[in-house]
């Protein structure tokens, strides 16, 4: 019976590091969402820069230390994910006058974790400045998302989500009448 007792304990604990020991191997996947617009008048030119002081998109944060011991960059950077959401919408055509500058402020998924379950703090900043002639705007868009679960996300979870957060911002910015500099005619 001791031994029993001593064995089921030995599985739980080990089982419980197990869980507690998250890892993204990998790269994250993240395909460009789909954007839609409402608003008439197309971009003629895009540039987007990513003004953040790292590459990765993912940290695995240590509850004990407080400190980030895991990282994961996106499989293709997060400009040319933005650039290839606006460009495949069709907003951006290459012709009249009107430039977007697009700044990828902050962009990451914050993972912490308990002995039974985890959580996701996605976070999202982007800074578009808009120019016609001798006209400009600029506006910032955020958005966040919350997850969590038992046990450890996959990288799937964290893709998705993620990705459901990147398409929410960009449909805000390509609906945002402002940031078309329409003509006014007086």
């Amino acid at each position: 019976m001791r031994q029993l007792v001593k064995l089921t304990a030995l599985s739980a604990l080990a089982l419980l590091s197990i869980s507690s020991c998250s890892t993204i191997d990998s790269d994250l996947i993240v395909e460009p969402p789909t954007v839609t617009s409402q608003l008439s008048g197309s971009v003629s030119r895009l540039m987007v820069q990513d003004k953040r002081p790292h590459s990765y998109l993912y940290r695995h944060i240590d509850t004990e230390t407080q400190k980030a011991n895991q990282f994961s960059a996106p499989s293709q950077p997060l400009t040319a994910i933005v650039k290839q959401a606006f460009q495949q919408s069709g907003i951006v055509s290459g012709q009249g006058d009107l430039n977007w500058y697009v700044s990828i402020n902050k962009a990451v998924v914050e993972h912490t974790e308990t002995a039974l379950k985890y959580q996701l703090d996605y976070q999202l900043n982007i800074r578009v400045e808009a120019q016609r002639m001798n006209r400009s705007y600029a506006r910032t868009f955020t958005g966040t998302s919350k997850s969590e679960g038992v046990s450890n996300p996959d990288e799937a979870t964290i893709e998705r989500e993620f990705k459901r957060l990147l398409q929410q911002v960009l449909n805000d910015i390509a609906n945002d009448p402002q940031l078309r500099l329409t003509e006014t005619r007086g």
